[in-house]
């Protein structure tokens, strides 16, 4: 087990699974949702098992810089 903390995000939404997929893997789409309100920009976005994604969120003068490394990579399924 890691000391870095572990978010488990679970959503419904009214709409095709496909749909739902690509704006979480599409980069353009998913900069376009992700942090509503801020600058989302994607560094990096390697979709697969032990791909990164690398976000950074601006707002003002301030930025938010996160890294997420995908562990599963399964097609409108599951994306951990």
């Amino acid at each position: 087990m890691s000391d870095l903390p572990e978010y488990v995000i679970e959503r419904s939404f009214a709409a095709p699974c496909a749909l739902v997929w690509r704006t979480w893997t599409d980069p353009e789409l998913l900069s376009r949702w992700y942090g509503p309100g801020v600058e989302t920009i994607i560094h990096k976005f390697d979709l697969r098992p032990d791909g990164m994604w690398l976000n950074e969120m601006k707002w003002g003068e301030k930025s938010d810089l996160s890294r997420m490394h995908f562990q599963e990579v399964v097609s409108e399924e599951r994306l951990v």
